[in-house]
């Protein structure tokens, strides 16, 4: 497809050595955080601009390996809406020779913006994400995940594919979209959850199957458990992570964490994983 009337993301500056260490991800308000961050590109904030509250015309589908992919709700890719994360620019050159891609990792957006403003956050602060699903379960998708290795799961960047869903997680005063809850304790903090919406649950689960069922990838069509079969709800140890291969959250692979929340995992395993 051509790139004529594509929309390019500003120059970055040189990207920052991390080496081993995890990358901050987006858990504040992105209200607040775009007082403190340097303005973008005119391009980039009039699209941004013209997405805000409406979906792009279009949704041409799921693209992995260069290649469009049969998925069970419509994907707004980066052709239809001309946000793209790529190589040098909150992402790397993802070599899926040289490492097995077997981890599918669920955060929420710590927000209720929709996907555009939250790439805007992440632009800024030169990380990244291959997926985003909206409050309406519209799903956006900002590269292809076989070619470019975004920046959203510290050190499990290499072998993961991830997806920020719409959801401002937890906290007194900000269910902007009247979310129900639920009571849980993750990684040691006991906190009131939002729940996620239907058609987001519906949108997680579907993007999921088709990157499964694309053949791809090496992830596998299912959740953390224990040996006896149960759901772990907690950080996993390293020797656990080394050896799963499935759809886990950010909380699987951090103890700051507590993103996704636990209502997802029922849907998943509702549906079979």
């Amino acid at each position: 497809m051509s790139s004529a009337g594509r929309l390019k993301s500003p120059p970055r500056r040189k990207p920052r050595k991390r080496g081993g260490q995890t990358l901050p991800d987006v858990q504040e308000s992105i209200r607040d955080l775009e007082s403190e961050l340097p303005p973008v590109d005119d391009a980039t904030q009039q699209a941004i601009a013209g997405f805000d509250g409406k979906l792009p015309a279009e949704a041409t589908g799921l693209i992995l390996g260069g290649v469009y992919q049969p998925c069970a709700v419509p994907v707004y890719n980066w052709h239809d809406h001309g946000l793209e994360f790529e190589a040098g620019d909150g992402a790397r050159r993802r070599h899926p020779k040289k490492t097995d891609l077997d981890l599918f990792v669920l955060h929420w957006t710590g927000g209720e913006a929709p996907p555009p403003r939250m790439y805007k956050v992440l632009d800024r602060r030169e990380l990244g994400i291959e997926f985003a699903i909206g409050a309406t379960g519209d799903v956006w998708q900002f590269c292809d995940p076989l070619k470019v290795d975004t920046f959203d799961a510290g050190p499990y960047n290499r072998r993961s594919i991830g997806v920020e869903i719409v959801n401002y997680g937890f906290g007194a005063g900000r269910n902007r979209a009247n979310r129900t809850h639920y009571n849980c304790v993750l990684n040691g903090h006991k906190r009131n959850f939002a729940h996620f919406f239907p058609a987001q649950l519906k949108a997680a689960v579907a993007l999921v199957d088709a990157v499964i069922e694309s053949g791809k990838t090496k992830i596998a069509r299912k959740v953390p458990r224990t040996p006896d079969g149960s759901f772990i709800s907690r950080k996993m140890a390293k020797s656990e992570l080394a050896q799963f291969d499935g759809v886990c959250g950010h909380f699987h692979i951090s103890m700051k964490k507590s993103d996704p929340g636990l209502d997802i995992f029922r849907e998943f395993i509702k549906c079979g994983f």
